[in-house]
């Protein structure tokens, strides 16, 4: 049996069966507070109020991709963990419900790309 891709946080997952993704499918999770990004995280979905996510140190994640997606009620602000550049420990960059937010790790900064007032 085939089944649909499953689109709910406006990222495209294929699903062979109900509980188990494609092997080459990366992990997303929903975030509801203060969160720090994981390594192994693909696609987070801000649905809580205003939080504060930590991108992992760029040297330990060299040509990764994180998409952040903003659909709770707060803005969500995104922080390097203090070593990295753009970011450094005290610059953050925020942005509010419905914007997405690409981040690429360089090996030794952030690229980080927003878009802004996507309504899915």
């Amino acid at each position: 049996m085939t089944f649909p891709t499953v689109d709910a946080t406006g990222i495209g997952l294929t699903f062979v069966n109900e509980n188990r993704p494609l092997a080459n499918q990366q992990k997303w999770r929903n975030v509801t507070a203060t969160d720090a990004v994981e390594i192994d995280d693909f696609a987070l979905v801000c649905t809580g109020g205003a939080t504060t996510l930590t991108l992992p140190p760029c040297a330990k994640c060299l040509g990764k991709m994180y998409i952040i997606k903003a659909k709770g009620t707060g803005d969500v602000t995104i922080a390097a963990d203090g070593t990295d550049a753009p970011l450094a420990s005290d610059v953050t960059l925020t942005y509010t419900t419905f914007d997405t937010a690409i981040c690429i790790s360089g090996g030794t900064f952030w690229v980080i790309d927003c878009q802004t007032g996507a309504t899915s």
